[in-house]
């Protein structure tokens, strides 16, 4: 029911700037296999639900963002109000250090607002690393399963803060 309800309200808004409602769908009683068909039709999916979905959106030959329950992935668009988005998703995930479900996943951010954005991060206390801090930091965040041996996230770096995951990997903040 709550699909439906955010989907009803970007059909709104598609509806107020003349788009087609129907470039926003959505299934009343998901399936894999339901989802799958729609998923192969559409030109971009936003998958969430559990690892089934996800897999199913990543595996379906469209572009997807998918994540488990929770944890959705932020577009800012053009038209978004810069400081409030970037307050907002600053405060998901400083608040808790991003620990609960509904914290930001990831965010994708429209390349004519790009910097605005980062700006308004950086104005809240963010920091853009440059290629070598980025380099250190995947070294530490993620390390090889003792179960897999494939890369999984270091669970150090989980309900902690960014100053404390970036002096664990040996960066001076």
């Amino acid at each position: 029911q709550s699909c439906r309800v955010v989907c009803n309200f970007m059909r709104e808004g598609l509806k107020k700037v003349g788009a087609p409602e129907d470039l926003i769908q959505w299934i009343e009683e998901p399936s894999v296999p339901l989802s799958q068909e729609l998923m192969a039709k559409v030109d971009l999916v936003l998958a969430t639900g559990g690892g089934a979905m996800v897999k199913a959106a990543y595996s379906s030959g469209t572009p997807a963002y998918g994540v488990g329950p929770g944890n959705p992935v932020i577009i800012v668009a053009e038209d978004a109000d810069i400081e409030d988005a970037a307050e907002k998703i600053f405060i998901s995930k400083t608040v808790d250090y991003a620990t609960s479900c509904s914290s930001d996943n990831s965010i994708v951010i429209q390349n004519s607002v790009f910097d605005s954005v980062v700006s308004a991060f950086q104005s809240r206390g963010g920091y853009v690393c440059n290629e070598s801090e980025k380099a250190t930091l995947e070294k530490w965040m993620w390390v090889p399963s003792k179960k897999t041996g494939k890369l999984a996230l270091n669970p150090k770096v989980v309900a902690v803060s960014a100053e404390r995951i970036a002096a664990d990997a040996g960066l001076s903040v």
